[in-house]
């Protein structure tokens, strides 16, 4: 009976979380989670974002943390705004720029991830160059962030993504943010309907971190 008591109250228990974004995005959140909620075990699922969203839905998850908010979403908490960054080899000519925009990456052979914010960033990045009047030259690898840019470090193209340190970049590449509008909403979505209290705690530090300036905002 105190296990159950307890886990009502969220201090033992599980939590789902589908992730579509870098980990190291929500790694602050977590590690304020974990210090509250030490009894709570928590399991991540990477997917893409509209994975993560049917995950959601379907309540095969707690909650997503995704890129943008579709249309009849579950309830939402727009965080932030993550600038996307381009990732060279470091013989590239562009790898000293302090800034780049995509009209610079236009004859780059852009490779991205199937997975994760590969075809959110795909999608971003076709739709801006299609304004300049031209077409990206997307390849698209079944592998994960950390693989993709070995294959940059190898030569085998550039990419963009978000989330990635310069400190932790491998000696081959260089890390240059994307200038301009070229950002990803970090977003977390829930079912209003779920009543695994550990998902309650984590909404809690949530609220508590968002932006006194409103840039933070929420909605049903």
């Amino acid at each position: 009976m105190q296990r159950i008591g307890a886990s009502q109250r969220g201090v033992h228990g599980q939590l789902t979380v589908a992730m579509s974004v870098p980990l190291i995005l929500v790694s602050d959140l977590f590690d304020r989670f974990r210090g509250e909620y030490s009894g709570i075990a928590t399991e991540f699922v990477e997917g893409t974002s509209s994975a993560s969203w049917a995950l959601t839905q379907q309540r095969n998850v707690d909650v997503a943390f995704v890129a943008h908010v579709q249309d009849g979403a579950p309830r939402t908490l727009q965080m932030r705004d993550e600038r996307m960054i381009a990732v060279l080899p470091k013989s590239h000519p562009l790898a000293a720029a302090r800034k780049l925009t995509l009209n610079d990456l236009r004859l780059e052979k852009l490779i991205l991830g199937a997975g994760g914010l590969g075809p959110e960033i795909g999608e971003h990045i076709a739709a801006r160059m299609a304004k300049l009047g031209g077409e990206p030259r997307i390849q698209v690898h079944r592998v994960d962030q950390r693989n993709l840019i070995e294959m940059v470090a190898m030569g085998f193209g550039v990419t963009v993504t978000v989330g990635f340190s310069p400190r932790t970049a491998p000696a081959g590449v260089a890390v240059v943010p994307l200038a301009g509008r070229n950002v990803v909403p970090l977003c977390a979505a829930w079912m209003e309907c779920n009543p695994n209290p550990a998902l309650k705690g984590l909404l809690d530090i949530m609220r508590r971190s968002a932006q006194p300036d409103g840039t933070n905002g929420s909605r049903a």
